[in-house]
Formats: structure tokens, sequence, C-alpha cells
């Protein structure tokens, strides 16, 4: 059972988020060292989140916070982005960056290797299967949504 604090603080978090067009991409609110952190990671449908995205979630998620006052101990609140290298939890997200290049660690060897970089070609959802264009060779690889470890997108210049 979550903590009442935190869960109220990850509530704030979505009301905001979703009241700003954002989507609460990630939230956790964990002492580090001898502060407490409430770092809240949004993400938005179009293009990617900037300075002003985060400064405007920060700004209204203290009003809140400040005016229920519910959190006894100081604590310092962030908001960011996923990052351009950001992680690629499930399927929606593979369809998002359909095109772009992104690393896979496999769980099991695909035709020898065990992370594979290239180019989302395809996304099948009834197989839940991902269609890759190799970077280097340009071979076509389908990778089981099952066989994904961990996904991210890679920073092409």
């Amino acid at each position: 059972m979550e903590d009442p604090i935190i869960s109220r603080a990850r509530e704030i978090a979505e009301e905001v988020t979703s009241a700003l067009n954002y989507e609460l991409f990630d939230f956790q609110f964990r002492k580090e060292g001898r502060r407490w952190i409430m770092k809240v990671t949004i993400d938005k449908m179009e293009g990617y989140v900037g300075i002003k995205d985060c400064e405007a979630v920060s700004r209204e998620m203290e009003k809140i916070l400040d005016a229920e006052d519910f959190i006894p101990q100081s604590y310092v609140l962030e908001v960011s982005s996923p990052g351009l290298d950001r992680p690629l939890r499930n399927m929606k997200d593979y369809l998002r960056f359909k095109g772009k290049l992104a690393k896979f660690v496999l769980k099991e060897l695909l035709e020898k290797k065990k992370t594979v970089v290239g180019w989302i070609e395809d996304v099948d959802e009834s197989h839940e299967e991902i269609t890759v264009k190799e970077k280097g060779s340009g071979r076509i690889l389908k990778i089981p949504l099952l066989n994904v470890k961990k996904a991210n997108l890679e920073i092409e210049f």
C-alpha cells in the first residue's frame, strides 16, 4: 500500500499534467541523501518537452502543494522531461516513435545479438512485434516485444 502522502502528491501531479495537456511519464518522491526529492517527469504527444513546459507544471503543482500543505518534511520539486534518449516502455511508445532510431537490449539473443540499434520500421500490435531496420547493416529484424528487456531512443546527429 502506497503512503497516503505520496499517493496524494502523485494525484496532484496527474491532475496538473492532464489539465495542462501533458502526460505524467514518471513520478518519484523519495529521500536522496539528506533531502526529500519529488521528481515529476512529463511528456507531450507532439514534439519535445522544453524548459517552459517544466516551469508551467512546476508553478501549478507548487500552488496546489502549498495550498494543501500536507507534506510534513521539506522537499525539492523537480520537473523534467524524459530526455532525448527517453525509454520506450510500451506498444504506445513504439507506435509514437515509428521511424526513429532506437536501441533495444534483448532478454534472449536475436541473430547472435543481445543489443540491436536501428530504426523502428513497423509495429505489429496483434503479434506484439517490432520491425527494426538495423543501423549499419540495413537488415530488417523482427523483435518480439516479450524479448525486449529495455529500449530507448538514440540521439541522431
